[in-house]
């Protein structure tokens, strides 16, 4: 079975109800039917039929279009594989029209290069160069956009490859840092091998372990993500861990979807799978661990609002995991954003591709969590939670992964 009828084969289980239609946040912005899953499907199965061509604009610009925040396909009654279409169609179109030479220069930036690009936004930034360029910036709209992304950033953190416990052992975990896990989510990583010791944990941080691949998936680099993959494969294989751990919603929902890739060998599918047992939300495996060993916090008499992102409520199906770990800190006040709350809009890279479209939902979420008073702002993505600092008018309001929250509360002795 070819590709095409592999995805007629998955488009055809769509009976075009329409229960999708008020669940995505592009239909909800544009009443266009073509910016709607089905609409996207209905296009889909005219490309797969050959009355449409890899090449035709309309076709590409309303797939594109599409934050693959997979709400639909959380609440689709026949069991649509929407996330899967997509990739699938998207690889062919990448293949009809090659992406261009800035799109994958980006792509390689944000996936192979972190650390130098951190380093050099870092510099940028104390240098005093921000400051000197900024007005010259603020008169080309997708430079200021770009220049408004950019968060203060903290001063990079060195991590050891291993962390040992001397106390009884719990167990033995590993964490999945993937491309941003040692820069700009060096805070959360750093909280998360605190809270982790003190539970009993050894941890260790596989040296060679890279980029989970999702932007290379979901842009339809089909083999460049499968490469990315096989990487963290072997990286998480050489020794025996009890739980692999990830950081970042956006990451575990690639990594849970491993076993999902066109492995060309059994071996590699096998080791997909395995890895896939172990896999946890670091967020949920403190939860847990700190039901068989408590641990002290100090209290916190602050207004807390969890934001639960999209790679976490439609791709990985997880519950809100975080209000069940802060609860542990003594008179903190929770309170959730019901989960019919759009994507906040940041979607991988979709935030740089689409600014106009990004900056509406991202509003739309801000006025949600901003109804009440709140202190500080957690979510499980760093891509959703710098997207949502940057929106930010007060900067007192704190946007922080839960793992750095509860961390920051852990009585020391």
């Amino acid at each position: 079975m070819n590709n095409y009828n592999k995805i007629l084969s998955l488009s055809d289980r769509c009976v075009k109800c329409g229960l999708c239609l008020p669940q995505c946040p592009t239909y909800q912005i544009s009443r266009n039917e073509n910016e709607s899953p089905r609409g996207r499907i209905a296009l889909i199965q005219s490309l797969a039929s050959h009355e449409l061509k890899g090449t035709d604009d309309t076709l590409h610009r309303h797939l594109d279009n599409c934050l693959l925040c997979r709400r639909c396909e959380r609440i689709c009654p026949s069991g649509v594989e929407y996330g899967r279409i997509m990739d699938m169609t998207r690889q062919h179109l990448s293949q009809a029209r090659p992406a261009s030479r800035l799109h994958k220069f980006g792509r390689q930036l944000l996936s192979r290069h972190m650390q130098a690009a951190y380093r050099s936004l870092r510099l940028y930034q104390k240098s005093g160069a921000e400051k000197l360029l900024r007005p010259l910036l603020r008169q080309n709209k997708k430079l200021a956009w770009l220049q408004s992304l950019i968060p203060s950033l903290p001063a990079a953190q060195k991590f050891r490859h291993h962390y040992p416990v001397s106390d009884k052992l719990s167990g033995h975990v590993a964490i999945f840092t993937g491309c941003m896990g040692e820069n700009a989510e060096a805070q959360t990583l750093a909280a998360g091998i605190d809270l982790l010791h003190a539970l009993g944990y050894r941890v260790s941080l596989p040296r060679e372990q890279g980029c989970c691949g999702a932007l290379q998936q979901h842009s339809g680099q089909a083999n460049e993500s499968r490469i990315l993959a096989r990487n963290n494969l072997q990286a998480f294989s050489h020794e025996y861990y009890d739980a692999v751990l990830y950081l970042a919603s956006g990451c575990g929902a690639q990594l849970m979807d491993y076993p999902k890739l066109d492995w060309s060998h059994a071996e590699q599918k096998a080791q997909a799978e395995q890895l896939q047992t172990k896999l946890h939300d670091i967020t949920g495996f403190v939860a847990t661990a700190l039901q068989k060993r408590p641990l002290s916090f100090a209290a916190l008499e602050e207004q807390v609002i969890v934001h639960q992102p999209c790679s976490q409520l439609n791709a990985l199906r997880l519950p809100d995991q975080a209000s069940d770990l802060l609860a542990h800190i003594p008179d903190i006040h929770l309170s959730t954003l019901s989960e019919d709350t759009a994507c906040c809009g940041a979607a991988g890279d979709y935030m740089l591709r689409h600014p106009h479209q990004a900056r509406i939902l991202r509003q739309h979420l801000l006025d949600k969590l901003l109804t009440d008073k709140v202190d500080i702002i957690v979510s499980t993505n760093i891509g959703c939670r710098l997207f949502i600092q940057t929106g930010l008018e007060n900067k007192t309001i704190r946007v922080v992964h839960p793992v750095q929250l509860l961390a920051e509360q852990l009585a020391r002795d």
